[in-house]
């Protein structure tokens, strides 16, 4: 018995029956406890599943009483792991190029494509490795969380195999991964310098050119274009990246037109058209459109001579130099991309008169074949008008699509900056739009924006 006839055993569950909690009370003088009451008392709970038989015995026998201890626990479940693909290859594309020491930027560093070789190990597959369950201080079973297994990639250009779970290149070849496909698709690789004697280049894919490119070669891709040396007084059309990491001498012929991203160590007289961002160390007298930014942004970065402009904003270090070079640097929507867009939209309008008055001719030719007095002249025409209809929808759809990119485009061109880190020299000239504001002596760390009444100004650049 214990004194004041309370109850010899408090006993608390916690914890969502994961934990029970003891109390001995202190039994009246000449009696006491042993462990087989208290297991008795914790069956009698319910508690049957992690007992501390040690602890309690411990307990009874030191005589401890009027405290609570943790006398039973619950085992938690542990949780497997998801199957996983483990890469032998770079799944993103690196576009972030590295600082060299001296503060320039590195663009050989930059790398929009992984080339392999056949038998190269792409990728292997660890399978899902299912958890254990747990259990309650009640017996109660506790499910562990089901780990998932990941379906195979669907395959080209290389062999997965079952039974290793190991996937593996079939050809030479650019390594792509997809949502549930893993590729290695034929590229055009050169290991050598490309002059005149070996001609230009036109493929249907990526080019990867582990040497130079000599004056007077023209290399088209439909996708990618890779240098890893020079570019010399040659041109590039490409339909994704393009990538110049020896830099371009273009001595006012080489003409770059790239719908992606474009990179080089330096450009020097060249004309440059890229749908998205240009990024160089140095452009030194070129005329450069950039459908996104213009980035010359390395301690040495430099716009020096010709015309710069990115439509959606300009980063330099210097702009000009201490010969008062005259160099125009320029961003924002310009009159131009505002006439097209205007352009486009007509053509829009247009078209949907056009198709209207298809619709109204097609229309009264098919009563009269409903009618039976259609001849062959009518039928003939009838074709013509399906025929037409069809070529001026895909007009249509392509000019949507030319106006959703103008749209984007002035969007992101509605907060355009040009920002200087370091000095702007005399004679250089900056532009928003159809703005512009002359240097006249040297200035330090600035930018040029539109102040809430769409005027140009210069404020200072608080951070570079």
């Amino acid at each position: 018995m214990t004194e004041n006839n309370v109850e010899p055993f408090e006993i608390a569950i916690r914890e969502n029956d994961m934990k029970a909690f003891l109390v001995i009370n202190r039994p009246e003088d000449g009696f006491a406890y042993d462990k087989e009451e208290v297991l008795a008392a914790l069956r009698e709970k319910g508690v049957t599943t992690g007992i501390n038989e040690s602890k309690i015995a411990a307990m009874v026998k030191k005589h401890i009483y009027g405290r609570e201890e943790l006398v039973a626990e619950g085992k938690q479940p542990e949780h497997g792991e998801d199957g996983y693909f483990e890469y032998f290859f770079p799944t993103q594309k690196s576009k972030t190029p590295e600082i060299r020491p001296d503060g320039s930027v590195d663009y050989t560093s930059v790398n929009v494509i992984h080339c392999v070789t056949a038998g190269d190990k792409l990728a292997e597959y660890h399978p899902a490795i299912q958890g254990t369950p747990g259990v309650s201080i009640k017996g109660r079973p506790i499910a562990a969380k089901r780990s998932k297994e990941l379906r195979p990639y669907f395959t080209t250009g290389c062999t997965y195999d079952p039974e290793t779970l190991i996937y593996t290149a079939d050809i030479d070849g650019k390594v792509e991964l997809a949502k549930v496909r893993l590729s290695v698709i034929d590229l055009q690789e050169f290991t050598r310098d490309i002059d005149n004697v070996y001609g230009d280049i036109d493929f249907k894919g990526d080019v990867v050119i582990h040497g130079s490119v000599k004056p007077g070669v023209k290399i088209t891709a439909t996708k990618s274009v890779t240098v890893d040396g020079t570019l010399e007084a040659a041109s590039i059309s490409a339909g994704g990246d393009v990538i110049v990491k020896g830099g371009i001498m273009g001595n006012s012929i080489s003409d770059i037109h790239c719908e992606g991203d474009f990179y080089a160590d330096f450009i020097e007289y060249s004309n440059v058209w890229c749908k998205h961002s240009v990024s160089a160390n140095v452009f030194w007298d070129c005329k450069v459109f950039a459908g996104d930014y213009v980035h010359a942004t390395g301690k040495m970065g430099a716009i020096i001579g010709g015309s710069v402009y990115g439509m959606a904003g300009v980063d330099a270090t210097f702009v000009g130099n201490d010969k008062e070079v005259k160099t125009v640097v320029s961003s924002g929507v310009k009159t131009e991309v505002s006439k097209r867009r205007k352009y486009v939209e007509k053509t829009i309008l247009q078209l949907d008169d056009e198709l209207d008055s298809i619709e109204e001719e097609m229309t009264e030719i098919q009563r009269s074949v409903r009618l039976g007095t259609a001849d062959d002249l009518m039928q003939q025409q009838l074709l013509d008008l399906r025929k037409d209809k069809i070529q001026k929808k895909t007009e249509r759809k392509e000019a949507e699509q030319k106006l959703t990119e103008l749209d984007d485009v002035v969007g992101s061109a509605e907060n355009a900056e040009i920002r200087i880190g370091d000095t702007a020299y005399p004679g250089s000239i900056f532009m928003l739009g159809e703005q512009q504001i002359s240097i006249e002596e040297e200035k330090r760390q600035m930018k040029f924006l539109l102040d809430e009444n769409e005027n140009m100004v210069i404020k200072p650049l608080v951070k570079w």
